[in-house]
């Protein structure tokens, strides 16, 4: 029993991993968590979601325990084959990274997961498909990052010099403007990560910084948190 176990933790994603294990991931798990079951609080009976860049599943499975039949796409086949054995009911799509549409019909879900998938998050193609496949008054809870916080002003810095690319690209006061223009009404926003700790973060002083985020009212201050966590709905 206990290799068994031992084995099923082995064929976690990595993030869930560190989600497990470290302090700073669970700090931002348990934000992205409460808006998705707060997302699902909005329907008297839970239909068809749609997670974009599902990992292994973790939040799928979220929405599938409470009712929610799932499409789940991905773009690595080793993670969709954990999504696929973690929920044999959900329709699991391999994705390509140069897509520029969801695998929906128009008007099919109600529920829209992107939750720290940056490279689909910051496209115009990503917003147009969420229009197009949600019903009226269906819902988007994402993760968004902001080029107009430290750390995005701090990560864009330096990523020249590193020589990567960054996921702060975009400034969420601006992209918040073109969702509304969009037919979107943004109906919940959490800032979070005010403080200079590493997203993979084992300090045992994260949750007191969690805390102090939440008393000086940063994660209200979304315009300028280096990640908000949100959830729009359809108009």
């Amino acid at each position: 029993m206990e290799s068994t176990l031992l084995q099923e933790k082995d064929d976690l994603p990595y993030w869930e991993k560190l989600v497990a294990s470290r302090k700073g991931p669970k700090y931002t798990s348990e934000i992205e968590e409460a808006a998705i079951v707060k997302a699902h609080s909005f329907f008297r009976e839970p239909t068809t979601a749609i997670e974009v860049g599902c990992e292994g599943g973790r939040w799928s499975q979220l929405l599938s325990d409470r009712g929610w039949q799932l499409i789940c796409t991905e773009i690595d086949q080793k993670l969709i084959n954990i999504c696929k054995k973690r929920l044999p009911t959900a329709t699991c799509v391999l994705a390509n990274p140069a897509d520029t549409t969801l695998p929906c019909d128009n008007e099919s879900v109600d529920l829209v997961l992107c939750i720290e998938v940056p490279p689909v998050m910051h496209t115009d193609w990503f917003m147009n498909e969420a229009l197009r496949v949600l019903r009226k008054d269906g819902v988007i809870v994402g993760v968004f990052w902001n080029r107009i916080s430290w750390r995005g002003l701090l990560h864009n810095a330096l990523a020249p010099i590193r020589g990567k690319d960054t996921f702060y690209a975009v400034s969420y006061p601006a992209w918040k403007t073109k969702m509304r223009r969009s037919g979107f009404n943004l109906v919940d926003e959490v800032g979070m990560c005010w403080f200079p700790f590493r997203r993979k973060s084992n300090s045992p002083l994260i949750p007191f910084a969690a805390r102090l985020e939440r008393l000086l009212g940063l994660n209200k201050l979304t315009r300028f948190s280096p990640l908000i966590v949100f959830i729009a709905k359809k108009g």
